[in-house]
């Protein structure tokens, strides 16, 4: 009998250890999903901090160099496509994150602070993703056709389908801007396409 314990002893401790790796290596990986939504939080910032040498607020002299490059840039992408493809690349990598989002926030193993926290950057994305809705179509409704909305923490970034915007123009996307994400001025980057 004792051989018989000794083997049901030496297996319960080989599920135990087994387990044990399976926690810690899910933990691992919950840890990584929240250090990657992070990143591409700052991913994103980095690229509007990088767009905002392109943006139009007011009138901006285009050197050559820089008209070159954006001549380049709009040959290699369709005209018709640029807006369809820019929310669409938007909302696929939104939806990801929200995914793995959710993965958290449904998984009981996971500490009650990183789904709260999961929670809270969830509810924010889908947050920013309604603005940019209601923002969106407000400017369509003032006789702007295509219009690239993005709002993160920091800034929310305009892109228009106009060759150039006027005083006008930029009263109009700033009052409706301002007025329905509660942002400053200073957060608000207003571009062209073209």
């Amino acid at each position: 009998m004792s051989d018989m314990w000794r083997k049901r002893v030496l297996i319960l401790t080989v599920v135990l250890v087994i387990s044990g790796i399976s926690v810690v290596n899910y933990r691992l990986q919950n840890a990584n999903i929240l250090e990657t939504s992070a990143d591409f939080v700052a991913y994103e910032e980095q690229q509007l901090k990088d767009l905002k040498e392109q943006l139009i607020v007011g009138e901006r002299v285009v050197t050559e160099e820089e008209s070159s490059e954006s001549t380049e840039v709009s040959a290699a992408v369709n005209e018709e496509d640029y807006f369809g493809e820019a929310k669409a690349a938007i909302n696929m990598d939104r939806n990801k994150i929200i995914s793995m989002l959710t993965e958290i926030i449904e998984n009981r193993e996971v500490d009650s602070e990183s789904r709260n926290k999961a929670t809270e950057q969830k509810l924010q994305i889908i947050e920013y993703m309604n603005q940019e809705k209601i923002v969106e179509n407000l400017l369509k409704n003032k006789g702007f056709d295509e219009v690239l909305i993005l709002i993160t923490d920091n800034s929310v970034n305009i892109t228009i389908d106009k060759d150039t915007l006027n005083k006008s123009d930029i009263a109009k996307i700033l009052d409706i801007v301002m007025r329905e994400t509660g942002r400053p001025f200073e957060q608000i980057i207003i571009q062209t396409k073209h």
